[in-house]
């Protein structure tokens, strides 16, 4: 399946392309990357399987409607940007758009005390926050959710309706009546980037699997990738977030033999 990384802004195009390498490791068989046209220069033939498009400023609702024409699913998010632009990208594929969609970081900034908003969305929504994001989403601050972060994520999921996906030390995946929790992954996770390859992951997986499922098995997939990191190097710190999409061909390979 085909999915689109609307992601990336000056100084951020590392989480754009952190997320499209992710995409094409966990097995999407394509992926295009919509990003602002000051960002395009910079992850133009960066990633050479990556398709590249830029978001028109000027028509973002329509140009952003044709790029997703014939994808499954999109990520939305990863250093996209906060203004007003990028709201009006945001809102439009989170909310009017028929796919999957894994709204991520910055994308999930718009709808923070706004949940039954994400409740009436079209097609089918992951979010994938951390518990700061996460309390932001209900007004609360990160502390209080990490006192409580099944009543926390459960609270988000019920809200809005979809699938939410609370990273951490033990990332839980809920709908509004199940609960997962994660064994993988370990501190060595806790480094800039590996986020935003869980959200491609994720997107990847998402075009085949249910979105609950998609968001369980990839969090599964991600600490796993980890954790063959830890066990081959012996360290719990230095490990780059590329490294992880890397481990996926030979770790899905294992697990599907």
């Amino acid at each position: 399946g085909g999915v689109l990384v609307l992601a990336g802004s000056p100084g951020k195009t590392g989480a754009a392309l952190l997320t499209a390498r992710a995409v094409l490791r966990a097995g999407a068989g394509l992926c295009t990357l919509a990003t602002w046209p000051e960002s395009l220069p910079a992850v133009i033939g960066y990633l050479p399987e990556v398709m590249t498009a830029a978001i028109d400023r000027d028509h973002i609702t329509g140009s952003v409607s044709k790029l997703l024409t014939r994808q499954r699913v999109a990520v939305i998010g990863p250093g996209l940007g906060l203004d007003d632009q990028a709201r009006i990208a945001v809102e439009h594929v989170v909310l009017g758009w028929d796919g999957v969609k894994i709204v991520d970081a910055d994308a999930l900034a718009p709808f923070a005390g706004r949940l039954e908003v994400l409740a009436k969305a079209r097609g089918q929504v992951v979010l994938t926050p951390h518990a700061g994001e996460l309390g932001r989403l209900l007004g609360v601050s990160a502390a209080e959710v990490e006192r409580d972060r099944f009543g926390a994520v459960r609270a988000v999921a019920t809200q809005a309706q979809c699938t939410v996906l609370l990273k951490g030390a033990h990332t839980l995946v809920a709908t509004s009546d199940t609960m997962r929790i994660n064994p993988t992954g370990n501190p060595a996770l806790a480094v800039a980037g590996t986020g935003d390859t869980l959200s491609g992951i994720i997107g990847a997986l998402a075009c085949s699997l249910p979105p609950e499922q998609a968001a369980a098995a990839g969090a599964f997939l991600h600490g796993l990738a980890a954790d063959r990191w830890r066990a081959r190097t012996g360290s719990d710190r230095g490990l780059l977030a590329s490294e992880i999409a890397d481990e996926l061909p030979v770790l899905l390979g294992e697990l599907l033999a």
